[in-house]
């Protein structure tokens, strides 16, 4: 892609953050198709096959060697007429911009600061400081890359004769404090498989491999555990018709390739910040005063994270109370 103007992004906290700016960026491609859209965003490097349409993903493995006056030195020689720095107040690379006094050279508000709207309506306001000119951001969704939809519709041959929802689960985040408790995923997954109905892709992550062991989540003709780079789990999660997970990075991901979620989510503020507006999206969250925040795990119920299922598949899954275990 070669371009005389060039656009430097910068979002190194997670995949999560890194895909909420796509939206905006995909309406600026669109409306400035001679600007060269580069992004520093190691979430999302893997997905580079995926974005090279629109978008040049930076291989950030050489900056995260560099000292500030390094990256200071790379950031000058790259020339870049704008830099957007999506990063909180802890940013390397914040000092450097306010060092540099370029006026096209900016960083977002820190993520405390923001207004309680929604994060791709956050996400357009900032970059229309530099580009005024843009109207609003798309309806963005991730294509796979050629070899991943064969790849989908073989793994959904396989799954197709015995059931009639393929439904993904990932159970993590890395906000701790965001995570609902395992035991409920756990129970959540075998109301679905009892079901008869559905076949559960349980996504296992590193951070949740000790605790969701084979002996915690024995798989099962309708449960298959996945457990595999971002690249190989892309067509998996494509072939779901439905997911269920934290308020995470999965999450969205899930949202960008265009298939339903359920988030669950720990309270309002983080509901009206990080959940989507579209209708192939549901938050399930519980009202507690301040006081009682903490106890958000114990009151959002699988029944209730069943209830929002139900309600996105039409009524198509009916869940028998015998199912759930008395505690919730």
């Amino acid at each position: 892609m070669s371009s005389s103007k060039k656009l430097l992004v910068i979002s190194e906290r997670g995949l999560g953050d890194a895909l909420t700016l796509l939206p905006s960026l995909a309406a600026l491609s669109g409306a400035r198709p001679e600007i060269n859209i580069q992004l520093l965003a190691p979430g999302l490097y893997s997905l580079s096959p995926n974005l090279r349409n629109f978008i040049e993903l930076i291989d950030h493995k050489s900056l995260a060697l560099l000292g500030s006056q390094e990256k200071a030195a790379w950031l000058r020689a790259q020339n870049f007429d704008w830099v957007w720095n999506t990063e909180n107040q802890r940013s390397p690379w914040r000092p450097i911009l306010q060092a540099a006094e370029n006026p096209n050279w900016i960083s977002a508000l820190p993520h405390k600061k923001w207004p309680k709207k929604p994060v791709l309506d956050i996400r357009f306001q900032q970059l229309k400081m530099l580009f005024p000119e843009l109207s609003g951001y798309v309806d963005f969704l991730l294509p796979l890359t050629a070899e991943q939809l064969v790849a989908k519709e073989a793994f959904l041959r396989t799954v197709s004769n015995t059931s009639q929802h393929v439904i993904a689960i990932q159970p993590g985040a890395a906000d701790k404090n965001k995570t609902w408790p395992p035991e409920k995923f756990r129970e959540l997954t075998h109301a679905l498989i009892a079901t008869g109905r559905v076949t559960v892709l349980f996504f296992i992550g590193k951070f949740e491999a000790e605790t969701f062991t084979p002996e915690f989540l024995p798989a099962q003709k309708n449960l298959i555990r996945v457990q595999a780079p971002l690249g190989e789990v892309l067509p998996k999660l494509a072939a779901c018709e439905l997911f269920i997970g934290n308020d995470s990075g999965f999450y969205h991901l899930a949202h960008a390739l265009g298939i339903k979620t359920v988030g669950i989510y720990s309270r309002r503020r983080s509901v009206k910040v990080w959940a989507y507006s579209a209708r192939r999206s549901k938050a399930v969250w519980f009202p507690l005063p301040k006081p009682l925040r903490h106890h958000w795990k114990k009151m959002i119920s699988v029944q209730r994270v069943l209830n929002a299922i139900a309600s996105h598949l039409n009524g198509e899954l009916h869940f028998q109370p015998r199912q759930l275990s008395k505690s919730h």
